[in-house]
């Protein structure tokens, strides 16, 4: 009796002990994934980011296939925020991400500023040197009427 009872309990823990593999196993290939992306992430162009992100969802899919400890849950909480963080980095900061995206286009704004700046300025010096010029032959002209008047009355 004593035998047959250790032989279901082996048998059971059998059963259980790939059941629990598969689990951890998922856990241990998503930290792999998080962990290679982080070093990688720099270096990574746009076709080999979409296969991690595509490795990821996957590993997401298999993982709710599963039943999970809280502790197991909180680690894979933490190794999908580390994704995260690291895809947030990338479509920011990364070859042709959206703050290198955002900054040349900034600097194509501020340059044509700058030119239409630079062009109106030139317009406005010129109008008041101009602007400058008739007063002074205005003045001129003025001052010469006013001695001929002088001339005229002496």
């Amino acid at each position: 009796m004593r035998r047959q009872f250790l032989m279901l309990m082996l048998a059971s823990v059998l059963m259980l002990l790939p059941g629990c593999n598969k689990e951890q196993r998922c856990i241990d290939k998503l930290e792999k994934l998080v962990s290679e992306t982080e070093q990688k992430a720099d270096q990574l162009d746009k076709e080999k980011w979409q296969e991690a992100v595509a490795e990821y969802q996957d590993l997401c899919a298999e993982i709710e296939k599963y039943s999970y400890t809280d502790e197991q849950l909180q680690h894979i909480g933490r190794l999908k925020g580390r994704f995260y963080a690291v895809a947030a980095k990338y479509h920011l900061n990364g070859k042709g991400g959206l703050l290198n995206t955002a900054v040349q286009e900034g600097m194509g704004i501020l340059e044509s500023l700058w030119n239409a700046a630079d062009e109106e300025l030139g317009t406005a010096i010129d109008g008041i040197r101009e602007s400058l010029n008739d007063t002074e032959d205005t003045q001129s002209r003025e001052e010469q009427d006013l001695k001929e008047l002088e001339e005229l009355f002496e």
